[in-house]
C-alpha cells in the first residue's frame, strides 16, 4: 500500500498511464513491471491488452487477449470485449467479410490471430454465457463453420434446439409467430442444415432428416407464397431447396437426389419421367416412391411458381386463355376438341410462337412436372401433403391457378370449370374476380356453352376497373389470331384492362358473327360496336358485316348513335347509304318510325338528311374513351347481346 492510500497494483497503473503520451516507452517499462509482480491482476493484465489494441498491434494483442481468457474468462469487462468480437463474426457475412466499425474489424483481425484452441473455446465460451436460444445457436453455427469437425458434436444438438426453440415459441414474439415464416425456421434451413447435411462427419437419423425435409419445403413454399422472400434475405429459395434435397437424400441413401441440385428441372423430368410407373406401384412408404415423390414434387413446386412469379409480374401480368387460328382449307381439323391432343395446341405470347419463350417454357416444364405426380390416380400423400402446405402456408393459389391452366391446356375442360368453381367457394381474393370470369368464360366457349361464356365475358367487363390499368404489351388484340394447322392455340394475353377488353370483344363478335341469322340486325349492330375495340385489330369482322348489311339491304340498330364513333367505321356506313354505295337503308336514330325504301324520287329526302346530321354528330364524339364507350355498351345492355345468342 503506498502512501496515499493506493495499492501497489493502482500505482503502478497510475504512472503508466501519466507517461502514455509524454514518455510512452517509459509507460511501458511501468507496465512490464506491473505484468511481471501482478501476473494474477485482472485490470493490470487488461490494461496491457487496451494499449495494445489501441497501438493497433495485432499480435501483441491476441498474446494479452489469450492471457485475459485464460486466467479470467467471467471478467464483465473482458465478456463485453468477446460479446463485440462474436457479433462481429455473426455479421461478417452482412458486410462481405468485413465489419461495420474499425473496433469490430480489429477484433476479427484479433481473432484470426489467435490459437485455435482459442477460437474454439471463445466461441462456446460466449454460447455457454449467453442465454438466449437464437444467440446461442448462431454462436454454435458459427463454431461448425470454422471448426467442421465439431459439426458431428454440436450438429444435431442445432438442430433439436431450433426445433424446440419454434415449437415453444409459436406466438409468443419471441421469433417464433404463427407459421412456418420464423427467425428460428429461417436460421434452421437458410444456415444450419445446409452446414450439417454438407458434412461427412454426421450421421442422423432417418425419422430425422424426413422431418427436416418436410419442414424445409414447408418453410421454401410459405416464403415463396408470401410473395415477399427478400424480405427474408434468401435470394434464391429453390435453389436452396434443391441443395438441401440433394444433402437429405444423400443421408437416406437416395441416389435420384444426386446431383439433383446442379440438375436442369428438363433433366429431372425427364429422369424422373423414366422410373414413374415403377415408383408409383411400389409401397408408398418405400424409399424408391419416397425419393421419386419428394424429387418430383420440388421440381413440380419449382416450376409452378416461377411460372406463377412470370405471369404476376408487375406491370406485365399475363393469362392463358383459349384463342384462335386461321387454317389452311386443305387441312381438315377439327375446330373444338374436349379431349387432350396428341401433339398438344400452338402456344403464343407477345409477338411469339416459340418454345423459348420464357412463359411459354415455364409453362410447359410445369405441365410436365405437374403429369409426375397428378396422373389419373394422383398417390394421397401428394393431396395429403398439399393439404398440409394450405393450411400452414395459406392458400396456395399459385398452385390451383397452375391447376387451372394445366387442365384448360389437356383439354379437360369439365375439369377446369369445377377447380374454378372450387377457387370461387374457397373465397379467393377479391383482386381474382374478372381473372375467374375470364376462365370461366374460356373454359365454356372451349365447352361449346356459348351463352355462358359470354355471360361471363360480360361479367369480367363489370369488374372492368379491377383490371390492372397498363401492360408493357399493349392490347395486341390482331394477336389472338394466329396461323395453325393444329386444331387449338392458346395464348398467354397480357392481363390488362385494353387487353382483356380485346379478347371478350373478339370472343363476343366471333359467336354474334355465327349466329347472325337467329340475331338479325341487333346481332350486326352489337358487332358494330365491339369492333371499334383496339381499332384496326378487327377489322375483318367489319368487313363481313358490312357484307351481311349489303345483303339485307338495310340495316335497323337503334343503338348506332349511343355506341359507334370511330370514323372509319362511320364513313362506311355514310359510303353505304349513298346511290354509289348501294343506297343502303340504314335505321340509326332511336324511336324512328323504322326505314323504308324510297317509292318515289325525294320522297325520303328528309330522312337522308337526318341521317347525314346524326353520322356528322357521331363523328365529333371520336375522341371519347371507345373502351369505356364498350364497356356501358355491355354492361347496360347485356341482356339483348345474349338473346341474340339464343338458349
Amino acid at each position: 500500500m503506498t502512501g496515499g492510500g493506493q495499492t501497489d497494483q493502482q500505482y503502478l497503473l497510475q504512472r503508466a498511464r501519466e507517461l502514455k503520451d509524454k514518455e510512452p516507452y517509459e509507460s511501458k517499462a511501468w507496465m512490464l513491471t506491473a505484468n511481471s509482480l501482478f501476473p494474477d491482476t485482472f485490470s493490470i493484465q487488461f490494461e496491457s491488452y487496451s494499449n495494445e489494441r489501441e497501438a493497433g498491434n495485432i499480435k501483441e494483442c491476441a498474446k494479452c487477449f489469450q492471457k485475459l481468457f485464460k486466467r479470467f474468462p467471467h471478467e464483465d469487462v473482458l465478456w463485453r470485449e468477446i460479446n463485440v468480437m462474436t457479433e462481429a463474426l455473426k455479421n461478417q457475412n452482412k458486410f462481405q467479410g468485413g465489419a461495420k466499425n474499425e473496433k469490430e474489424e480489429f477484433l476479427l483481425k484479433l481473432y484470426d490471430e489467435l490459437s485455435e484452441q482459442t477460437q474454439q473455446k471463445v466461441l462456446l465460451f460466449a454460447s455457454d454465457k449467453v442465454g438466449h436460444t437464437m444467440k446461442k445457436c448462431q454462436l454454435l453455427l458459427i463454431v461448425m463453420k470454422k471448426f467442421p469437425k465439431l459439426t458431428s458434436k454440436y450438429g444435431e444438438i442445432l438442430i433439436q434446439s431450433l426445433m424446440e426453440a419454434e415449437v415453444s415459441d409459436q406466438g409468443g414474439g419471441g421469433g417464433g409467430g404463427g407459421g412456418p415464416l420464423n427467425s428460428y425456421r429461417k436460421v434452421l434451413i437458410s444456415e444450419v442444415l445446409p452446414v450439417v447435411i454438407g458434412s461427412d462427419k454426421i450421421l442422423l437419423q432417418p425419422i430425422l432428416l424426413h422431418k427436416l425435409l418436410y419442414l424445409a419445403l414447408e418453410f421454401i413454399v410459405g416464403l415463396v407464397n408470401s410473395n415477399n422472400p427478400s424480405s427474408w434475405e434468401i435470394k434464391e429459395p429453390w435453389k436452396l431447396m434443391f441443395s438441401i434435397l440433394e444433402g437429405i437424400g444423400k443421408g437416406l441413401g437416395w441416389s435420384i437426389c444426386k446431383n439433383i441440385s446442379k440438375s436442369k428441372p428438363e433433366t429431372i423430368i425427364s429422369s424422373l419421367s423414366a422410373i414413374q410407373r415403377v415408383a408409383l406401384q411400389t409401397d408408398h412408404e418405400s424409399d424408391q416412391f419416397l425419393q421419386f415423390f419428394y424429387c418430383a414434387l420440388v421440381t413440380c413446386f419449382q416450376a409452378i411458381y416461377q411460372y406463377s412469379a412470370l405471369v404476376s409480374a408487375k406491370d406485365n401480368q399475363s393469362i392463358l386463355v383459349e384463342a384462335f387460328s386461321t387454317h389452311d382449307p386443305d387441312v381438315r381439323v377439327k375446330r373444338r376438341k374436349t379431349t387432350e391432343e396428341p401433339y398438344g395446341p400452338l402456344f403464343s405470347h407477345g409477338n411469339s410462337t416459340s418454345a423459348e419463350d420464357p412463359i411459354i417454357l415455364e409453362f410447359q416444364i410445369a405441365c410436365r412436372a405437374w403429369q409426375l405426380l397428378s396422373p389419373s390416380s394422383p398417390p394421397p400423400r401428394f393431396h395429403s401433403l398439399l393439404n398440409q402446405l394450405s393450411s400452414s402456408c395459406g392458400s396456395l393459389d399459385a398452385i390451383t391457378k397452375f391447376n387451372i391452366d394445366y387442365l384448360l391446356q389437356a383439354g379437360q375442360f369439365r375439369d377446369c370449370l369445377q377447380e374454378l368453381s372450387q377457387f370461387v367457394y374457397s373465397g379467393g381474393d377479391k383482386k381474382d374476380i374478372p381473372w375467374t370470369q375470364l376462365k370461366f368464360c374460356v373454359a365454356q366457349y372451349c365447352m361449346g356453352d356459348y351463352r355462358s361464356a359470354a355471360q361471363s365475358a360480360v361479367a369480367c367487363m363489370g369488374n372492368y376497373d379491377s383490371l390492372p390499368s397498363k401492360s408493357l404489351l399493349g392490347a395486341q388484340t390482331a394477336s389472338l389470331t394466329q396461323p395453325n394447322q393444329r386444331s387449338r392455340h392458346l395464348r398467354f394475353l397480357a392481363y390488362s384492362q385494353s387487353s382483356v377488353l380485346g379478347y371478350c370483344c373478339k370472343l363476343l363478335t366471333s359467336l354474334l358473327q355465327e349466329s347472325v341469322g337467329a340475331g338479325g340486325d341487333m346481332a350486326l349492330g352489337h358487332i358494330l360496336v365491339m369492333v371499334q375495340c383496339d381499332w384496326p385489330s378487327l377489322q375483318d369482322l367489319l368487313a363481313f358485316t358490312l357484307h351481311k348489311i349489303k345483303k339485307k339491304q338495310g340495316l335497323t340498330y337503334p343503338l348506332l348513335t349511343q355506341y359507334v364513333i370511330n370514323i372509319d367505321i362511320l364513313e362506311e356506313l355514310t359510303y353505304l347509304s349513298t346511290p354509289t354505295g348501294g343506297g343502303i337503308v340504314l335505321d340509326i336514330t332511336p324511336g324512328s318510325r323504322g326505314a323504308a325504301r324510297p317509292g318515289t324520287r325525294g320522297a325520303n329526302r328528309g330522312e337522308k338528311e337526318d341521317f347525314k346530321m346524326a353520322m356528322k354528330k357521331q363523328a365529333l364524339r371520336s375522341h371519347e374513351d371507345v373502351n369505356r364507350l364498350i364497356v356501358d355498351f355491355l354492361s347496360k345492355n347485356s341482356d339483348v347481346i345474349l338473346q341474340c345468342l339464343g338458349q
